[in-house]
């Protein structure tokens, strides 16, 4: 924390005037025993008489105090809990996948187990014996797991977001593998039991002479309510990585206000000492535009003090517009100002809604002019016309740059720009010329006729060329920009519906081997129906119906669920409710469409019987 920061220096060696210097965070550390809410209290009430002493500088912020745990962390905390949630309900979906093979592999064994009582072994050792088989075949599967898991952290990690709060640290480490040995001793354990029940409520001698087939009902209906469970389940988890999905296309089709498409930005940081007079910083930014405009494949350039998403915290002041009556205190109007050159608007492909832009002209020596958005115009200038009205008191940010004119003349409405999100609304923003205020750090902005990327190597020479002291950082297409900004909605969409597929495909397993060993167990039947006449269609159909019924229920109870524990995911959905009809309605009949699928096969396979063989002695191995 941060992580970013490569080195680090004494803020008393920077020429920062400390009351300008607002993007700063101060960390402290609370006393022993002292509490949260009593800090904050006397925090507000410093904040309050700094307010009455320096109303210039410090009326236009707000002051709070967090845990840094959270500040770091952040909106983060919500996204993991998410998949956890989902990360749990995948291994409900694996522990009652086995759980079923393991109920059909004790009603296969039923004989084996109840010969073996009937010769002297006791019920405990034989459950022992199944428990301890339990445990081999957990642990066998969370050693292939964390062979997976130590490939997969790898990419896991490269393909999550930078702004994933210590995503660099995921590695697979001592806590982790005693997490893992304890989940797998707890989930062997617990799907191990359902055999062992059933064993001690086998009766040897009803076993004994009607073979395993005696207690077939019951059986059945343990599992095909663990199917039901499964697709339930399932269900859950695909609706969350259907919703996530939609969500992620909405963002996508949000309008940002800007086109980035063919655009190129790189950060340009002047050097403080070499270039302390602002006049000397307008001239550099003018002349770097010039010479860049020349370079081959550049259709236009323009330069900003901020683009959209960055993470710095943007300039904010407060304002007064003239002759208009001074508002009262904590109520001024307030926005974020942003330093751009002409053509800045048309560059970015940003919307001139009225008025005009920056021209060459308005330079340090003109009258100060601004352009403002429609954010600003709606929230302060309601119902009226905004140009020519005229704005002053905006707080100069004098350390990085300063304000040739005193008060500024709105020329200017252009359309709204995210510049804090697409997820987030837009902000009031009120745009002044660089030359009337200059700022070091400025970012170049070309649009051109080829590939971005492919000018990066003209651009640098360009202004190094100009001065080869001036640091050049941050090169990146506004597209990759975007493109960033919603990574940590694309990572958290990305793994739900990993998870949401594998546990579809556990479902089908599912389902498959529940009907398919019901088939098994009923061969006999079925070649009974055959012989006296029963077609193929009505078999297939019998099953089908069996089928779609587990289905049914299971998609029913599972879209009751979807929607209790959707709403714990409202606060990560974008342009899409946490109920959405549409959402359901896929899910259900993708669900429904791949347990039928999964039924499909073994229906098939028992509606094709041969009778005669059906009726013979080796009629269930024929069955499967």
């Amino acid at each position: 924390f941060p992580g970013s920061s490569s080195f680090w220096l004494n803020r008393h060696l920077l020429a920062y005037p400390g009351r300008y210097a607002r993007w700063m965070d101060v960390v402290g550390r609370l006393d022993d025993g002292a509490d949260l809410t009593a800090a904050r209290e006397d925090f507000s009430r410093v904040a309050s008489q700094l307010e009455g002493e320096f109303p210039q500088t410090n009326r236009a912020y707000t002051t709070t105090m967090v845990p840094l745990e959270e500040a770091v962390v952040g909106e983060t905390r919500a996204t993991l809990l998410v998949l956890l949630g989902a990360t749990l309900l995948l291994l409900l979906v694996a522990c009652a996948n086995v759980v079923n093979l393991l109920l059909s592999r004790m009603a296969d064994r039923a004989q084996e187990l109840a010969l073996r009582t009937a010769l002297g072994a006791g019920r405990m050792r034989l459950g022992r014996q199944l428990l301890t088989e339990s445990l081999v075949l957990s642990a066998a599967g969370a050693a292939m797991g964390i062979l997976v898991a130590w490939l997969g952290v790898s990419v896991l990690v490269a393909l999550g977001p930078e702004s994933l709060p210590r995503l660099d640290e995921v590695q697979l480490d001592g806590r982790v593998l005693l997490f893992t040995l304890a989940a797998t001793g707890l989930t062997g354990i617990l799907f191990g039991l359902a055999p062992i029940l059933r064993l001690m409520r086998t009766d040897v001698r009803t076993t004994l002479q009607d073979g395993s087939r005696g207690s077939t009902g019951r059986r059945g209906r343990t599992r095909n309510a663990l199917v039901v469970a499964q697709l339930a389940v399932a269900v859950m988890l695909v609706v969350g990585a259907g919703l996530l999905s939609r969500s992620f296309i909405a963002l996508l089709r949000t309008e940002p206000g800007f086109n980035a498409t063919s655009v190129l930005t790189m950060r340009v940081d002047l050097p403080t000492r070499a270039y302390s007079d602002l006049g000397r910083v307008s001239d550099f930014h003018a002349e770097m535009i010039a010479e860049l405009e020349r370079v081959p494949g550049v259709a236009a350039v323009a330069a900003s003090a901020t683009l959209p998403f960055e993470r710095e915290i943007p300039f904010l002041g407060n304002f007064f517009v003239q002759d208009r009556v001074a508002a009262a205190q904590g109520e001024e109007p307030i926005a974020h100002y942003r330093q751009v050159s002409p053509g800045f608007f048309a560059t970015m492909g940003i919307d001139m809604v009225s008025g005009r832009d920056f021209e060459m002209s308005d330079d340090r020596v003109a009258k100060g002019v601004a352009v403002v958005d429609q954010a600003l115009v709606e929230r302060y200038f309601p119902g009226e016309d905004p140009i020519g009205k005229v704005i002053g008191g905006l707080p100069p940010h004098v350390a990085l740059g300063g304000f040739f004119p005193k008060s500024f003349e709105i020329v200017g409405v252009v359309g709204d720009v995210k510049y804090f999100g697409l997820a987030q609304p837009s902000e009031p923003s009120l745009y002044l010329p660089v030359a009337q205020a200059p700022f070091r750090r400025m970012s170049f902005i070309l649009r051109t006729n080829a590939d971005p990327e492919s000018l990066v190597a003209p651009a640098r020479r360009v202004i190094q060329a100009s001065d080869p002291t001036v640091p050049i950082s941050r090169v990146s297409t506004m597209e990759a920009i975007v493109s960033t900004s919603v990574a940590r909605e694309r990572f958290s969409m990305m793994l739900l519906v990993l998870f949401a597929g594998v546990a579809l495909v556990l479902a089908a397993v599912g389902v498959y081997g529940v009907i398919s060993y019901g088939v098994s167990q009923r061969t006999a039947e079925f070649g009974v129906r055959a012989a006296m006449g029963a077609e193929p269609e009505d078999v297939l159909g019998l099953i089908l119906k069996q089928g779609a019924m587990l289905a049914a229920v299971g998609i029913g109870l599972g879209l009751l669920g979807a929607g209790l524990l959707s709403r714990v995911m409202a606060s990560q959905l974008y342009g899409v409710g946490a109920t959405d009809p549409a959402t359901y309605a896929a899910v259900a009949a993708a669900l429904f469409a791949v347990a039928l699928a999964a039924v499909y096969i073994p229906a098939r396979r028992a509606a094709h019987l041969d009778p005669i063989v059906a009726l013979s002695g080796d009629s269930r191995t024929s069955a499967r």
